[in-house]
């Protein structure tokens, strides 16, 4: 098992138009989006250890519990491939805003599998990383393609794209807005229609 730490960058996205065409019984929603990948990262180092225990630590405190998507993805592939405990010092340096919009979880979440699928030798091909980081949300396949798309179905439907290198101006007020609560949202408008086709 390697032995050493590995830190590694996750990025975060912006949204640069959403349409939400309707809403799924699942609570998912049928959308249309343009994922623009930038330079805000966060970072996590792992490092095995031989306890076969998770210990995960952050620099913000309150994410400092195992309810965040870095130990659900952890869990996800030892219950898919009936592995043992994987064992794993983890530290979370939070660069990216939480609450948003910006993917920074999906992001920890799309790194986490992709570290796993190359230090454990699992060998997945992308779509089936793609098809396991749709349990963990919409935007986490986003990550694991790792390029600029175009996003539909719930997000996990991924076409490359090729954009301008432009200059983003990331404001974040102090105050977070939950995804859950503004997809939840009375007055969210769900039947925008189809205004692209890539067909």
């Amino acid at each position: 098992m390697y032995s050493k730490s590995v830190t590694l960058r996750c990025p975060a996205k912006l949204n640069l138009f959403l349409n939400i065409n309707k809403r799924y019984d699942n609570g998912y929603h049928e959308l249309q989006t343009l994922f623009q990948m930038i330079d805000v990262e966060d970072e996590i180092t792992f490092k095995f250890n031989s306890s076969k225990t998770l210990n995960f630590k952050s620099n913000l405190p309150e994410l400092s519990n195992s309810d965040n998507l870095i130990i659900k993805s952890i869990q996800l592939i030892e219950r898919t491939f009936n592995l043992e405990p994987i064992g794993l010092d983890i530290y979370l340096k939070k660069n990216i805003p939480i609450g948003g919009g910006l993917g920074g979880g999906s992001s920890n979440a799309a790194t986490t599998l992709l570290f796993l699928d190359t230090f454990l030798n699992l060998r997945l091909s992308q779509d089936q990383l793609i098809d396991l980081g749709r349990n963990l949300g919409a935007d986490v396949p986003f990550f694991i393609l790792g390029e600029n798309a175009i996003g539909e179905g719930i997000g996990e439907k991924l076409t490359p794209v090729k954009l301008p290198n432009p200059f983003y101006i990331v404001i974040k007020p102090n105050q977070s807005v939950s995804t859950a609560q503004i997809f939840n949202h009375t007055k969210l408008k769900r039947d925008t229609p189809k205004k692209i086709s890539l067909s």
